[in-house]
């Protein structure tokens, strides 16, 4: 069916065509929507794909589901446009979905499909949906090789980009970056001399992922900067730790952004240069929530909470992240009490502020009360389960630390922190077994590797379960030095075991440090015939 359209109309919808095209705001996007469905006709699915990929690009996959279920009959665009306005949003489950009742498959669909497993981190579902492709084009490969990268394969990354029958710029940097990130420097300054051409996007990608020498010789080689690229080499200082860097290239910097300032507020926050981060929050022409929340967390980190209230009070539109900001000023100063109120009356909650104030009660040494405010948790995360582990643990509720652990498995993998929770509750409880059932089950069933915080913690188990000569072993077998922790773990468990032969050997901790009265104690009670 033909679409009319008067001349004075046609010629809007030209215009409105060019400003859906490069809307980023989701406000401006709403009012050119609202444009659109005044000139436009159900019949127009060109135009309506439109407002689908404008709402896309705002990050607003929601607004764009609702336009692209009001098209009938759609297209293969309006398809393509819905899946990556999910994938811009990284919304897998519902991109997952809707690429699932596409009544065809295209490269397009696949490839984003591909990518948006990439990007979020799912790499079994990148390599089982490319086994699947019927064609694949040099994109395709390209995304494998960002999956593989961005889940640390980096020797299958390259395997692949080495299968390659030819490589782009988007190759070349995919595979710098890994190595980049995987701190292989010296591979990744072989592939920056050997990129065959050089694009902005390229170069700022490397700048923004390189160590700082990269960064500053990608930056170099630029024939053109703009204000992307000099932020990136901003971003790159930033996150170095380089503060005077910083301060140089912001004042070199020919123009400034919202990004550019925010990342000086960001880094002043860092070193807590308080007045520096109020100077620049000052001179920002156009202040983003963003930047309100930056000087917000400066002053609460830093403990000026009365300027932190006073900004929160005066900000204009203060978000979740702000209210959360303010929440742990509280709490990690010691103010329990207002962080409660705070928090009672928060307009909205979100995970970070109920561990938050988890961890603050923790603190202040009520666990029971820790508990009770845990069991009301509207959902929880590793965060939540290992605040209150640690707690029982580092407090000598063993039983409870046990038992939570237990439980907490059933819900969440535990990581390094956990296990040295458990296996210190373990030792205070005297609960060997299990103290090594779990030490063991760390490798075999959550391929965590072991620190030397855990041996410690082995070692201290098997010693106050007077298992001596195991504990020694351990000490012996382990794959770090052994210092005075260790040994000291070790002497202290012979005041109540009648073994003394190792009396020699355990004097090592006065040996390591002669100057810790710990050490002059342990030997003394060590050294003392039991009565």
């Amino acid at each position: 069916m033909s679409v009319w359209i008067s001349r004075r109309q046609w010629m809007s919808r030209d215009e409105l065509l060019l400003r859906l095209q490069s809307c980023r705001d989701l406000r401006a996007a709403e009012a050119l929507h609202a444009r659109a469905r005044s000139i436009a006709r159900h019949e127009d699915i060109f135009l309506l794909n439109h407002v689908i990929q404008m709402f896309g690009n705002c990050g607003a996959a929601y607004h764009a589901r609702l336009v692209f279920d009001a098209i009938e009959p759609k297209d293969s665009f309006s398809w393509d446009f819905m899946l990556i306005a999910y994938s811009r949003s990284s919304r897998l489950r519902e991109a997952k979905a809707l690429f699932d009742a596409m009544p065809r498959w295209n490269l397009v669909a696949w490839n984003v499909m591909l990518c948006l497993y990439a990007q979020t981190g799912h790499l079994e579902g990148a390599k089982n949906l490319f086994d699947g492709m019927q064609s694949y084009d040099l994109v395709s490969l390209n995304a494998l090789i960002s999956a593989y990268a961005i889940n640390g394969h980096t020797i299958k990354a390259k395997e692949l980009f080495d299968s390659m029958p030819l490589w782009d710029i988007i190759s070349f940097t995919t595979m710098f970056t890994a190595y980049a990130q995987s701190r292989h420097h010296g591979i990744s300054d072989i592939l920056l001399d050997f990129m065959p051409e050089w694009d902005m996007v390229s170069l700022t990608t490397v700048v923004s992922s390189s160590n700082v020498k990269d960064a500053e010789r990608a930056f170099d080689q630029m024939q053109q900067t703009d204000v992307v690229s000099w932020n990136a080499l901003l971003t790159a200082y930033a996150q170095h730790g380089y503060l005077s860097r910083c301060e140089r290239t912001y004042l070199q910097m020919p123009e400034h952004d919202t990004v550019s300032h925010n990342v000086m507020l960001a880094v002043y926050t860092s070193f807590r240069c308080i007045e520096d981060a109020k100077c620049i929050f000052d001179a920002i022409p156009a202040l983003s929530l963003a930047s309100w929340n930056t000087l917000l967390a400066a002053y609460a980190q830093s403990g000026y909470l009365d300027d932190a209230e006073r900004l929160l009070e005066n900000m204009p539109a203060p978000d979740c992240v702000s209210w959360t900001v303010m929440l742990c000023g509280y709490t990690q100063h010691g103010r329990l009490h207002d962080a409660l109120i705070l928090f009672h009356g928060m307009p909205e909650r979100d995970l970070v502020s109920w561990n938050a104030v988890l961890w603050a009660i923790t603190q202040h040494g009520d666990l029971d009360a820790a508990r009770k405010f845990f069991e009301q948790f509207p959902t929880t995360n590793l965060v939540s389960w290992s605040t209150l582990l640690t707690a029982y643990a580092q407090r000598g509720r063993s039983k409870d630390a046990i038992q939570l652990f237990d439980a907490m498995k059933l819900c969440e993998e535990p990581d390094e922190v956990c296990f040295v929770s458990a296996i210190l509750a373990c030792s205070h409880g005297g609960k060997v077994h299990a103290g090594r059932a779990w030490f063991v089950s760390m490798a075999f069933d959550f391929e965590l590797e072991a620190t030397k915080q855990h041996y410690c913690c082995m070692v201290d188990l098997l010693a106050r379960g007077g298992y001596l000569d195991d504990s020694k072993e351990l000490i012996h077998d382990m794959p770090f030095v052994p210092d005075f922790l260790e040994w000291t773990c070790l002497l202290g468990a012979t005041r109540s075991s009648p073994r003394k032969e190792s009396l020699r050997e355990m004097r090592r901790a006065f040996d390591l440090e002669p100057e810790s009265a710990a050490s002059y104690v342990l030997v003394a009670n060590a050294s003392t015939p039991m009565k």
